[in-house]
Formats: C-alpha cells, sequence, structure tokens
C-alpha cells in the first residue's frame, strides 16, 4: 500500500511536470504575439504621433490611420473628379457653341451693315406705266349683193386690224420712252457724289438709241383685242371672240370671204 500510495502520488509530480511545460510554451507564444501586437501598437502610435506631429487635427488621425476608410475616401473623391471634369467639359462645350453662334451673328451683321451702306443705292427708282387695253368688234357686210367685194373686205378688216396694232404698239413704245425720260431725270436730280447709284440701270433702244430705256420702267396693258363678226339682212353671226393674235382674225375673215 505504501509503494502504491507512493506511484500514486508521484503521477501528479509527472503531469504537473507536462503541464509546467505546455504552460511555458504557451506562455512564450502568448509572450510572442503580445511582443509583435506591442509592436504594431507602438508603430502605428509612432506613425499617429508623426500625424499629430505635421499639424493634422486630433480627430483627424485616427481616420487616416483607417486604411479601409482611407480607401473608400480616395474612390469617392475620384468619382467627384471625373464628375467634375466632366462638367468642366461640358461648359467648356457650351462656351464654344455660344462663341460661335455670336461669331455667325456678328458676321451676319457685318455683311448687313456693309451692304445698306455701301452695297445698295441710296435711293430706288421703279415706274409702272398702266394703260388700258382696247377692244375692238368688227363687222363684215354678208349681203348677197357684196358677194364680189368680198375680197376688197378682207384687205379691208386685215388692214384696219394691223393699223390699230401698229397704234396700240406705237403707244406702248411712246409711253415708255417717256416714262424713261422721266426716270432718268429723277436718277439725276437724286444722284450726288455722296449718293451710290447703279450705272447699269439704262436698256438699248433700237429704234432710236439715243433714247435709252430705263430697266425699272414697266409697261402693263396696252394691247388691241379684235372680234369680228358678219351680218345681213336675215341677222348677225360672230366668227370668233376677242383675241390678241391678228393671224386668227385674218384666217377667220378668209374663212368667212371664201364661202
Amino acid at each position: 500500500l505504501a509503494h502504491h500510495t507512493t506511484h500514486q502520488a508521484a503521477a501528479p509530480c509527472v503531469l504537473s511536470g507536462a503541464a509546467g511545460r505546455i504552460a511555458a510554451m504557451s506562455a512564450s507564444n502568448v509572450g510572442a504575439e503580445d511582443l509583435t501586437r506591442s509592436q504594431i501598437v507602438l508603430r502605428d502610435r509612432m506613425d499617429r504621433g508623426s500625424i499629430l506631429e505635421s499639424g493634422v487635427p486630433e480627430d483627424y488621425a485616427d481616420a487616416i490611420m483607417d486604411s479601409g476608410y482611407m480607401a473608400r475616401l480616395v474612390q469617392a473623391t475620384d468619382r467627384l473628379q471625373k464628375k467634375r471634369k466632366r462638367a468642366r467639359n461640358r461648359y467648356v462645350q457650351m462656351n464654344r457653341y455660344i462663341l460661335v453662334a455670336l461669331l455667325i451673328q456678328a458676321g451676319v451683321t457685318t455683311y448687313i451693315a456693309v451692304f445698306k451702306t455701301l452695297l445698295m443705292p441710296d435711293f430706288d427708282f421703279t415706274m409702272d406705266v398702266a394703260l388700258e387695253d382696247v377692244d375692238m368688234v368688227m363687222m363684215l357686210d354678208a349681203s348677197g349683193h357684196l358677194g364680189h367685194l368680198r375680197k376688197d373686205q378682207h384687205k379691208a378688216a386685215m388692214s384696219v386690224t394691223d393699223t390699230m396694232v401698229e397704234a396700240m404698239e406705237d403707244l406702248r413704245y411712246k409711253s415708255r420712252v417717256e416714262a424713261s425720260r422721266m426716270m432718268h431725270a429723277a436718277r439725276g436730280e437724286k444722284s450726288s457724289r455722296f449718293s451710290f447709284e447703279r450705272a447699269d440701270y439704262t436698256v438699248r433702244n433700237p429704234r432710236e438709241p439715243e433714247k435709252p430705256f430705263d430697266r425699272d420702267v414697266y409697261i402693263r396693258g396696252g394691247k388691241l383685242r379684235v372680234a369680228t363678226g358678219v351680218f345681213n339682212a336675215f341677222g348677225a353671226n360672230m366668227l370668233h371672240s376677242l383675241t390678241l393674235q391678228p393671224q386668227e382674225v385674218q384666217r377667220h375673215v378668209l374663212d368667212a370671204t371664201d364661202r
């Protein structure tokens, strides 16, 4: 019993020795971890101390030491910079558009000013001469006892028509010459060394070259319209309605006299 008791008492001593070695090893590991943590804390304190010494407020020092926060801050700042850059580019582009529009407006207004002051005449002359048209109805006697005079009637009708057409054309010509003379006089009164007037306002007059026409004189109307018909003791009949063509008058009169 004494020996057994001694053996039983010795076991705890052996166990306690192993536990001591394990405890010693654990203590050494804990000591190493504590040493590493203390070194990190010491380094962080040194970095924090240097940050505080550089003038950064204490409230911002911890934020600067937080690497995750700083990474998010850098990303957010980069996004804001990109937005500002895009906004700045849009602003610059809009200013370019405005500048181009202003340059175009300035060019157009300058052209209008130059055109109005230098290229456009000081006075604009024009004249419209309105003449009345003449309507003539010519009736031919188709009586039987005048049948042998049909050719003479035809010649007389065409002669009257041609004479009237020439008279109306001469009226238009004289009206144009007189209006051109009045226009030339008006231009001469208004023109001076300080006024601008077109030099090519004349038009050649084939009949009288010494009396040129004015290009801004317009003759309207003054035409002869003729209608012919026949009559006898039994009634009257129109050959054609009013026309401006002497050839049509001649054709209808010739047809009527040949029957």
